[in-house]
């Protein structure tokens, strides 16, 4: 009886320990296949991309000064213009008899001021010899300032007249090209209708709104390496030209103006989206990593994992200057290090890896 209650229990312990032994076995973890990279040092050039759109060095949007039709209109899309050139008239027949009145009236004027003026003298002179009364004098004296308020208000009228009949001929503000039309011949406009577009197109500008983050690192004169949706084929380059010192009441951010070298390609055109990526610093022989492989933790800081033969160590980093691809990294690393560039989404500290063949 003892004999078989040893054997059941032998048994039973021998069931207990393989179960065991397989059960340790299945929750054995499988080591995480990562990509490892050499931390290495090199130069690096900080760079911070902000996108605008094209504009001409100058553009402006012209203006009707007067009511009325077009009565000539010589407005072509894409027609270069010198600073001037009339490119439509309003009808301005009235204007035109008004300006002819207002220059016979000032001729009236100065005529009559004239006139005063030597019968002033003349009675003057005859005074002194005894042959004109005092009040003579003073009548002429009074003739004469009168004509001349005459005078002044018909040259007033003159000008006021003259500004009517310019205002009917509607001229180029600046040289350049015509970009917007917006009216024809016949159209009726009136003051403040817009009417056409130039865009001075022998230098084009990008005006962005920077972040108050970056504004300090704009520095004028820095290069800019452009890019434009419409034309991917191309790279453009350029510079700072104008960094704005104010922002708007509540805004946070500022004024960059980017100017894009001159370049012989006329397929740029205003309004166009463009790219600037602009260098703002550069370091040599810095402790470098690629962007990818570093872990922003939700308090802020920064980590990577670096591998320690089948280990993955989590290790805090400081990063400083950056770009679209890499980050200097100014402690925590010595530069010895291979951190994992691909895999890290399921790494803990101390976790088991294996490095990724190439090809696998």
């Amino acid at each position: 009886m003892l004999l078989g209650i040893v054997i059941v229990s032998g048994i039973l312990g021998y069931r207990f320990i393989k179960r065991s032994s397989i059960s340790k076995e299945s929750v054995q973890i499988e080591p995480v296949a990562v990509t490892l990279v050499d931390v290495t040092r090199d130069t690096i050039s900080e760079t911070i991309q902000y996108t605008g759109t094209i504009k001409g060095k100058n553009q402006v949007m012209i203006l009707s000064k007067t009511a009325g039709t077009i009565k000539q209109c010589s407005i072509t899309m894409g027609k270069r213009c010198r600073q001037g050139d009339i490119l439509a008239v309003v009808e301005n027949d009235i204007q035109e008899a008004a300006f002819a009145q207002a220059q016979a009236q000032v001729l009236a004027a100065e005529t009559n001021y004239e006139k005063a003026k030597k019968d002033a003298k003349r009675i003057e002179k005859l005074f002194a010899e005894s042959a004109s009364s005092q009040v003579d004098v003073e009548n002429t004296q009074l003739g004469e300032k009168a004509a001349l308020a005459q005078l002044k208000s018909a040259q007033a009228g003159y000008k006021l007249a003259e500004k009517q009949l310019a205002d009917t001929y509607i001229r180029a503000g600046i040289s350049g090209s015509i970009a917007l039309k917006r009216i024809s011949l016949g159209s009726t406009v009136a003051p403040g209708v817009p009417i056409v577009m130039i865009v001075d197109d022998s230098q084009f500008k990008i005006s962005l709104n920077v972040n108050e983050l970056d504004i300090a690192k704009m520095v004028t004169g820095f290069p800019v390496r452009i890019t434009i949706d419409a034309l991917p084929d191309s790279v453009f380059t350029g510079h700072i030209d104008a960094v704005g010192t104010a922002t708007e009441e509540g805004a946070h951010f500022y004024p960059v103006d980017i100017v894009i070298d001159r370049t012989h390609s006329k397929s740029i055109k205003a309004g166009m989206f463009a790219r600037s990526l602009i260098l703002t610093q550069t370091k040599q022989n810095a402790l470098v990593v690629p962007l990818q492989a570093i872990i922003r933790t939700s308090d802020g800081n920064a980590e990577v994992f670096v591998g320690e033969g089948t280990i993955a160590r989590r290790v805090a980093v400081k990063p400083g200057i950056r770009n679209q691809s890499r980050s200097e990294i100014l402690s925590g690393l010595s530069g010895q290090e291979r951190i994992v560039l691909a895999g890290k989404e399921s790494l803990q500290d101390g976790s088991a890896i294996v490095e990724r063949i190439a090809g696998k």
